[in-house]
């Protein structure tokens, strides 16, 4: 006899299923990964922007890269979002920008995906910036879009991103769209911070991100180049 699941059910099911091969993969993957070689700096993966709670495309590339590093005995240190963005591209809703994205749910993907991993991956979480908060009050769009805190150009790094969400190349001057340009720009500035401590812990040889125009990935390319 075939049960036919309503469609939510049959896609938390489908989610679980998936998962559970990730994981039995994972651990097949850190069982078999060899030390890594000595003296050999990390390779830095930066996953944010590459999926929220599925298995998408995106993310089982930027899977597959890491376990292939480490089989091969290149070292990998992950850095990874555990609810810092407020919001993210992906968890925006255009109409609603005062809605939260789905971290709780974003957050176990990503741990199942990371399962066995050694080290752990590095959380960035939000971190409230008074000063700059305050600096974003009140801004009109050209202010945002030359916005510069802290000598990063963070309007200019998330403008891409807020087009993208938006489906316009020419923004309008209105509250929806000026509430979520300063949003983006408040947790650009926090993943600029965190990744800036992460890459001088774990000092990698290279750093790895998805398409690099999202605004948290552009944010840590931008990091990144600056060393």
């Amino acid at each position: 006899m075939k049960i036919h699941l309503p469609p939510n059910l049959h896609r938390r099911a489908a989610r679980l299923g998936n998962n559970a091969k990730i994981a039995l993969m994972a651990r097949r993957v850190a069982q078999a990964a060899p030390p890594p070689q000595a003296g050999m700096r990390p390779v830095a993966f930066f996953k944010v922007s590459s999926g929220l709670d599925d298995f998408s495309w995106n993310s089982a590339f930027h899977l597959l890269t890491s376990w292939g590093l480490r089989l091969n005995g290149v070292p990998v240190a992950y850095f990874a979002c555990h609810q810092g963005l407020r919001p993210c591209v992906l968890g925006t809703n255009r109409e609603n920008p005062s809605q939260p994205p789905p971290c709780r749910s974003c957050v176990f993907q990503t741990k199942t995906l990371y399962s066995f991993a050694d080290p752990a991956p590095t959380w960035f979480t939000f971190q409230p910036q008074a000063g700059l908060n305050a600096a974003l009050q009140g801004t009109d769009l050209a202010t945002l879009q030359d916005f510069t805190w802290d000598e990063i150009p963070l309007g200019q790094l998330v403008l891409p991103a807020l087009r993208w969400i938006l489906r316009r190349h020419h923004l309008l001057e209105d509250a929806p769209t000026l509430t979520l340009y300063r949003a983006y720009i408040a947790s650009a500035f926090g993943v600029a911070r965190q990744f800036e401590q992460f890459l001088e812990a774990v000092n990698p040889q290279v750093v790895l991100v998805f398409n690099g125009q999202f605004y948290p990935e552009a944010t840590a390319k931008w990091v990144a180049k600056q060393r």
